[in-house]
C-alpha cells in the first residue's frame, strides 16, 4: 500500500489496484501480487460521507495533523488505537523521555507481578508437596520423628519431594525412607 501526498493519475480514483503485466502480451504477470495506491489528493469527503472502513481509515491518514481528538464517526478499533499511537509520536522530547519512563515502570510492575504469581505457584506446590508427604507418613507409620519432619519442611526440590512420595508408597518402615530423607537432603 502506498499512502500518497499527491496525484499520481490525473482522474477522480483515490484507491487505485494495480498488478504487474507483460508489456507484449498484457497478461498478467503474478496475480498473487497487487499494489494498492491511495492518493490522498483526492479524497474530499468529509466526515458524515464516510461510508466503508477505507474511507475512515484515508479521512483519518489525510486529516491527522488537524485533529485534536478523534472524531465520534472515527472512535472504533483499530482507527483509536492509531489515533494514541500518533498523538504519541507527536510528542515533544521531554514529553516522549516522560512516557517511555511511564511506559518502562508499568512494565517492571508487570513482569514482577508475573513472576511473583509464578514464584507463589511454584511455592505453593512445593507446599503441598511437603504436606501430603508428611500425611503419608503419618498415615502409614504414625508418628514421626522431629528431625526428619524438619528436613522435609527444608526440601525445596518438587522431584525429590515426588521421589520421595514414591519411595513412602513402596516403603515398609519409616527406617527405610530415613537416609534418603535426611542425608540426600544435604
Amino acid at each position: 500500500v502506498g499512502i500518497l501526498n499527491f496525484n499520481l493519475v490525473e482522474d477522480s480514483r483515490y484507491i487505485r489496484s494495480c498488478k504487474i503485466c507483460d508489456i507484449e502480451t498484457h497478461e498478467i504477470f503474478y496475480d498473487k501480487l497487487t499494489f494498492v495506491y491511495i492518493e490522498l489528493p483526492k479524497f474530499n469527503k468529509e466526515i458524515n460521507e464516510l461510508s466503508t472502513f477505507a474511507d475512515k481509515w484515508i479521512y483519518l491518514l489525510k486529516n491527522l495533523s488537524s485533529l485534536e481528538e478523534i472524531p465520534k464517526a472515527l472512535s472504533e478499533e483499530p482507527i483509536t488505537t492509531a489515533f494514541r499511537i500518533a498523538e504519541i509520536a507527536a510528542y515533544n522530547e521531554a514529553e516522549r523521555f516522560a512516557y517511555h519512563r511511564s511506559l518502562k515502570r508499568f512494565r517492571d510492575t508487570r513482569a514482577q507481578m508475573e513472576y511473583a504469581i509464578i514464584k507463589s505457584r511454584e511455592e505453593g506446590a512445593i507446599a503441598a508437596l511437603r504436606g501430603t508427604l508428611l500425611l503419608l507418613l503419618r498415615e502409614k507409620f504414625g508418628e514421626i520423628p522431629q528431625a526428619i519432619e524438619r528436613q522435609i519442611e527444608a526440601i525445596e526440590s518438587k522431584e525429590k519431594l515426588n521421589l520421595l512420595l514414591t519411595r513412602v508408597v513402596k516403603a515398609n518402615s519409616i527406617s527405610e525412607l530415613e537416609f534418603e530423607i535426611v542425608h540426600r537432603n544435604r
